[in-house]
């Protein structure tokens, strides 16, 4: 769907008793561009990122993960959960009229451990727990302190909670989809 004007030629030079006209049509490259649904294509071990080409136009769409092909289809989503840090994932376009472009945009992926501490001061830095993960916080006696995807911002009912340690409970589909809980200490560190 290329919203180019086509270049038309009227005549072609052919032999002399030939007069017919062609019209040609002269498409551009297919270019595409690269966003994921996570900041700063920052993932944590486990968690899913959607990738993205823009437009969503084209007839195929040629992801690549390191430079090997992974899906070639209509779909201008890619999806994985099992991103290593530094995988640079790109794409390239085939267009209606098979014209196809060159590798036109790539992301650099991040993948981050869980923190085993954090420091929710409001200085801007540090202040959540884990930021679009499934999270459950519990305090040392078992009591539920938050749960949510949004991170945990170090308060209960509206409070901010004591320093000192936490425990998480976290729920992530593994490569095969099925879910997994991983559990573990977070110290809360208070100023």
């Amino acid at each position: 769907m290329n919203t180019e004007k086509p270049i038309e030629v009227e005549k072609i030079e052919v032999p002399p008793a030939d007069t017919r006209s062609f019209r040609v049509i002269i498409e551009p490259f297919a270019v595409a561009t690269l966003t994921s649904n996570l900041d700063n294509n920052s993932v944590f071990v486990g968690q899913e990122m959607i990738i993205t080409a823009s437009p969503d136009y084209y007839s195929v769409y040629q992801f690549y993960l390191n430079n090997q092909l992974v899906q070639s289809s209509a779909l201008n989503t890619y999806t994985s959960l099992a991103f290593h840090d530094g995988d640079i994932v790109s794409v390239s376009c085939i267009s209606d009229l098979q014209c196809q472009g060159s590798i036109s945009d790539s992301l650099s992926i991040k993948v981050t451990p869980i923190a085993n501490a954090f420091t929710p001061n409001g200085d801007g830095f540090n202040d959540l727990f884990l930021k679009g993960l499934d999270l459950t916080v519990l305090n040392r006696w078992g009591q539920p302190l938050f749960k949510g995807t949004q991170g945990w911002d170090g308060t209960f009912e509206g409070k901010k909670v004591n320093a000192g340690t936490y425990f998480y409970i976290i729920s992530i589909y593994g490569p095969d989809k099925t879910l997994i809980t991983q559990t573990g200490p977070i110290t809360l560190i208070s100023e």
